[in-house]
């Protein structure tokens, strides 16, 4: 794993990446993210639509909250920075959804 601060002043944290391999040659890049907050409420938060009320979700037990992101070939967190899926409270859970949704085998790296 390592981390990179996003201009927000965020950390993101790569936790696992690889390929899903839909065809010969055709590969989708697939990352899991850990952010230190949750990212969809933030996301709320700066177009102004968070409900009165609301709270975000409560980090993980790493003190992370971990999304899935696929990705075109060549482009990353910060070319797009933008998630794929809801919150997850660990990595498992996010590989899982990963490995659910990209429909094709994913080629982690080690």
């Amino acid at each position: 794993m390592y981390h990179q601060i996003c201009d927000h002043g965020s950390v993101v944290t790569f936790v696992k990446q690889g390929l899903a391999h839909l065809g010969d040659s055709i590969h989708m890049p697939v990352q899991i993210l850990g952010f230190d907050h949750d990212f969809w409420f933030r996301a709320r938060e700066v177009r102004g639509g968070r409900p009165p009320g609301a709270k975000p979700l409560p980090l993980g037990p790493d003190g992370l909250l971990f999304y899935v992101c696929f990705r075109e070939p060549g482009e990353t967190i910060v070319d797009n920075p933008r998630v794929d899926t809801e919150a997850f409270a660990t990595p498992a859970e996010a590989i899982a959804e990963a490995e659910r949704l990209a429909r094709a085998r994913i080629v982690w790296d080690q």
